[in-house]
């Protein structure tokens, strides 16, 4: 199942085609030149714009460690400047999860060094009736996504990751499987970005 994109839907005010890589814009009749740079700036802003997908294929969880043959568990995720989202909440040690979370991100400087450099926490979070109670956490290592774009994986064949979770008392309580990658690539965006000294 997928979720919705947590910022809403892109609206271009013109209509594009894609050839390879190459974005062409189909600029509706310019009469100025003040129009002209407008859709100009408006074409630099959607070449800008991206999506990050994270998609939760999995998690099995150590029975003996949780103390229960059969909880009910869900995650949550907070990704960057986005909204929290939530996965539907499962039965099982060893359950499927197959839920995208998607996300509109600027890629810019900032965010390609918020991707190089941070973790995204995932919590594993027990349902308890009405309430529920976070149990774990998994630290997804978010610079994979950019070594996985350099090895030429795409949102076509995007690789599976495993992040242990880590429970309240430092314990490895369940493992994660989970892909997270780009919708486009950004190649020339990151090349720019690690030539830059420092």
């Amino acid at each position: 199942t997928s979720r919705g994109l947590s910022k809403g839907s892109l609206h271009p005010v013109f209509s594009f085609a894609e050839q390879g890589e190459k974005r062409v814009i189909f600029l509706p009749h310019a009469r100025s030149s003040l129009r002209y740079y407008q859709m100009q700036t408006q074409m630099v802003t959607l070449d800008l714009t991206n999506i990050f997908e994270l998609r939760l294929l999995g998690v099995e969880i150590d029975r003996a460690v949780i103390g229960e043959p059969n909880p009910a568990t869900f995650m949550t995720v907070d990704f960057f400047e986005h909204e929290t989202q939530a996965t539907a909440v499962v039965t099982g040690t060893e359950v499927e999860i197959e839920q995208t979370l998607q996300y509109i991100v600027k890629v810019d400087d900032f965010f390609l060094e918020y991707l190089d450099t941070k973790r995204l926490p995932v919590e594993l979070n027990k349902s308890l009736g009405l309430d529920f109670a976070t149990i774990g956490v998994a630290h997804v290592q978010l610079a994979k996504v950019l070594d996985d774009m350099q090895l030429g994986h795409t949102a076509k064949d995007p690789s599976v990751h495993f992040c242990d979770v880590i429970g309240r008392n430092g314990d490895i309580i369940a493992q994660l499987r989970y892909s997270a990658f780009l919708r486009k690539s950004v190649m020339p965006q990151l090349r720019a970005y690690k030539a830059k000294p420092g």
